[in-house]
């Protein structure tokens, strides 16, 4: 059997688990030659493991922000770390769950509230992403690595309000030391404020549980 014909028979199988994050569509035929690419989410190192078993170089694998077997960075968060807001022009709290178990994604909100003069106008997708910081180094240790769509929203908050902006959690490690997604423990998290000029100021930081899968 041709590899596409058995990959395919795999790929439909783990289609309505949750484990895949981008992969060839199973229902067509294709004539080029392997390696296909896979991307798993950051739990499903026992689907990768499997696939790897099977397959061999035959698939490209990613789980989560790393590759597979030999977790390097993929999925990388590169950009320089932008100034932080301080804490006397905004104040930032969770607005919704604080928790989340490793490898999963949370949809949870963060409430901003402007302690400035002039009003913050916020750009953003209609959500905003978690980044979790490194507690001894501040780098970004992890976030959610999956696609996103680009739609524009913008939030204004004039001086002395508060409003509360949809906030995604991912666990999707970007170190390799740390494994494939965020281990449990209790992490700083920020989020990046895109604003009306350009700018990106860094929100400062909440906690956030993680727990064991």
């Amino acid at each position: 059997m041709a590899v596409w014909d058995e990959l395919r028979v795999a790929l439909s199988e783990l289609v309505d688990t949750g484990a895949l994050a981008s992969y060839p569509d199973p229902r067509h035929d294709r004539d080029d030659l392997p390696p296909y690419r896979i991307g798993l989410a950051g739990w499903a190192t026992g689907v990768a493991a499997d696939l790897h078993h099977h397959f061999g170089s035959d698939v490209e694998l990613q789980v989560g922000a790393l590759s597979y077997p030999d977790p390097k960075p993929v999925a990388v968060f590169s950009r320089p770390a932008p100034p932080t807001l301080d804490r006397t022009e905004v104040r930032i709290e969770l607005d919704g769950p604080g928790v989340v178990r490793s490898g999963d994604v949370l949809r949870t909100g963060l409430r901003v509230q402007n302690l400035g003069a002039s009003v913050l106008e916020i750009h953003t997708n209609g959500t905003l992403t978690a980044l979790f910081l490194d507690p001894n180094t501040g780098d970004v240790a992890g976030s959610y690595s999956g696609a996103q769509s680009l739609p524009l929203k913008v939030y204004r908050i004039a001086p002395g309000d508060t409003k509360t902006i949809p906030l995604l959690v991912g666990t999707d490690s970007f170190v390799p030391e740390l494994g494939y997604t965020v281990p449990a423990g209790d992490w700083p998290i920020v989020a990046d404020f895109k604003l009306g000029g350009g700018e990106v100021l860094r929100s400062p930081s909440v906690n956030l549980t993680v727990t064991k899968r």
